[in-house]
């Protein structure tokens, strides 16, 4: 696996000005893409995540120069500019890192996704038994967002089935969500 990097880097070092073409025209292709998505469909989300982070906040940035009575969408680069600020940041560590440790830097990351990952699940196992203790017939039940839960449908029903006291048994068929 050292040998695939270590070619990769004489492979760089060998063809770096293609290379740097090849990703400007990338990033202008991705930034192309995004942008006739947004005009054409009206998407709220991207298609690509730094590309389309940029494209949003020069589509805020130019609108607000270019049409002064747009500027009601400056607010979205409180949360744009924290994003891209933050794959950035993400880039510039990683390459560091992976200087100090090679191969192995790849580790990092797996354990912060891994560490967030069960951090979610016990919040949700913890949000789905409270609301579900709390809830005491059939009416709690009618009267509540199913989506409020965190859980998936097949967890809320087992949960139903097994450990609520009421009357009678409560399918999600009698829930409306």
């Amino acid at each position: 696996l050292s040998y695939l990097f270590e070619k990769t880097t004489l492979t760089f070092r060998e063809s770096f000005v293609s290379l740097q073409v090849g990703a400007y025209l990338m990033s202008l292709a991705f930034g192309l893409q995004n942008g006739m998505c947004t005009t054409f469909s009206g998407a709220v989300i991207r298609t690509t995540h730094v590309t389309g982070t940029l494209t949003d906040i020069g589509l805020i940035v130019g609108q607000a120069i270019f049409y002064p009575r747009t500027r009601k969408h400056i607010w979205k680069l409180k949360v744009l500019l924290p994003i891209y600020s933050g794959f950035c940041l993400g880039g510039l560590t990683g390459y560091f890192v992976y200087q100090l440790l090679l191969i192995k830097a790849i580790f990092l990351p797996c354990i912060i996704v891994g560490i967030f990952g069960i951090a979610q699940l016990f919040y949700s196992k913890i949000i789905l038994v409270y609301n579900a203790k709390h809830i005491t017939n059939k009416k709690d039940w009618t009267k509540m967002n199913i989506n409020e839960l965190s859980a998936t449908k097949p967890h809320i029903e087992s949960y139903m089935n097994n450990n609520c006291d009421i009357d009678e048994h409560i399918s999600l068929q009698d829930i409306s969500i």
